[in-house]
């Protein structure tokens, strides 16, 4: 199940991936541009992507979504617009 980080810090970056996904680019962004983040595993074959907690992160029930600011970022190609402007 993902955890609820709701009442975690604002300024935390969270990353919603799963294994041999497209949320890899994500990764690999955050990691080449240095920025912190913590990997959230999201079991697709246990059915977490279906779950409320998830569906709450993102109501499409995809990976990636990036939790940054207090606010989701989904889709790679809006979130690695958004990490090459913020970290150039």
């Amino acid at each position: 199940m993902v955890p609820d980080d709701s009442a975690r810090d604002a300024t935390a970056i969270s990353l919603f991936t799963a294994p041999g996904t497209c949320a890899r680019v994500v990764a690999i962004g955050l990691f080449e541009a240095g920025v912190p983040f913590e990997p959230r595993l999201v079991r697709f074959m246990a059915g977490e992507h279906r779950s409320a907690a998830f569906l709450a992160v993102n109501p499409l029930g995809k990976v990636p979504a990036l939790r940054i600011d207090g606010a989701v970022i989904v889709e790679n190609t809006a979130i690695v617009r958004y990490l090459a402007r913020r970290y150039p």
